[in-house]
């Protein structure tokens, strides 16, 4: 099977076997649970103009990253989003997935890996998704999201991240 590889712009030839067996034990337990939490989230879209947030276009947006950003993730392993400007790249039925310009690092036991992520940012106020994750998009997983914990939430809006539209910090 061919797939795209995303920021490094290659093709590989790899079986599912092959992926499987160079996997961590973390990444067997991603693959395997949240495909079914990102199932419910509805298809993931390339960003358009249709796309919202409130009532303005999505694709006017972006997040700024102002200090680099740990997220806890399971299996003893971190996330870390660096600091840039994140852009808008896709969307779905409860937000809008902003792309970090140098990828999302996961460290774990094994050492560090790069991949494809950023923010997914939820669009529709008041539901269980409405706060902020870190996604990744993994050659062999496709995307998944995991939660900030809430100290990442409550402590980084403004120190951390700034939200902008049309180029103005939004408060």
């Amino acid at each position: 099977m061919k797939r795209n590889l995303g920021t490094n712009g290659g093709w590989v030839d790899r079986s599912c076997a092959s992926r499987w067996a160079e996997m961590s034990a973390s990444s067997k337990f991603l693959a395997l649970v949240l495909p079914v939490v990102i199932g419910c989230a509805g298809s993931i879209h390339p960003i358009s103009y249709e796309d919202r947030l409130g009532n303005v276009p999505a694709i006017d947006s972006s997040i700024i990253v102002k200090k680099e950003i740990l997220v806890p993730g399971p299996f003893s392993q971190d996330y870390l989003l660096p600091v840039g400007e994140y852009r808008p790249t896709h969307a779905d039925s409860h937000g809008i997935f902003y792309a970090s310009p140098n990828g999302v690092v996961e460290r774990t036991r094994e050492g560090e890996k790069l991949y494809d992520g950023g923010i997914h940012f939820p669009s529709q106020p008041g539901r269980y998704y409405t706060y902020p994750s870190l996604y990744l998009d993994r050659p062999a997983l496709g995307f998944a999201k995991l939660p900030f914990p809430e100290e990442v939430r409550k402590d980084t809006y403004g120190t951390h991240i700034v939200f902008m539209l049309n180029g103005e910090p939004i408060d």
